[in-house]
């Protein structure tokens, strides 16, 4: 917002900036930098798949519709869940839209609000259809078996044949 302020013979001056706003940004940059927002998404999915490789994470796509009302259910509902966070920290994450780009096609998308995880090279596990949206233990119930699956590292490949026993 700009404002415009008048002299007393009907000048206009420069637009002013309030000084205000610009701190309020810095501020708010570092609370939410300080009190640990939760588990990084990404929006791009080869710099996803790339950060899953380097960091030998299992790959966790959630396609949506950023406007659509399921999006903010699921949002607030379940990724909000302090259990579903901590599970989400331990993995890469990447939200995309179920539309636009390579990704959708590769792993046959048609509708918005579907999960899907991965290894780290781009094959994928499981898949959920987030659509009702998941209680967030039935979300967990799903998440916990196909993380151990998924991951690379040993101690993921010892839980995921404990898992199918």
């Amino acid at each position: 917002m700009i404002f415009t302020h008048h002299t007393r013979r009907g000048r206009v001056r420069a637009p002013v900036r309030p000084r205000c706003r610009r701190r309020g940004l810095r501020f708010l940059t570092v609370a939410l930098l300080a009190a640990g927002c939760g588990p990084r998404w990404d929006f791009d999915y080869d710099f996803g798949k790339q950060r899953a490789i380097n960091e030998k994470k299992p790959l966790l796509l959630f396609f949506t519709d950023l406007l659509s009302n399921d999006h903010y259910l699921m949002d607030k509902q379940v990724l909000s869940d302090p259990a579903v966070r901590a599970e989400l920290e331990s993995m890469v994450n990447v939200m995309l839209s179920h539309q636009w780009g390579p990704a959708p096609l590769r792993y046959n998308v048609r509708a918005p609000q579907l999960c899907i995880l991965c290894k780290p090279d781009g094959t994928e596990v499981a898949r959920l259809n987030a659509k009702p949206v998941p209680a967030p233990a039935e979300f967990l119930n799903w998440l916990r078996p196909a993380r151990a699956a998924a991951d690379p590292s040993p101690a993921g490949k010892a839980k995921a044949s404990a898992a199918t026993k």
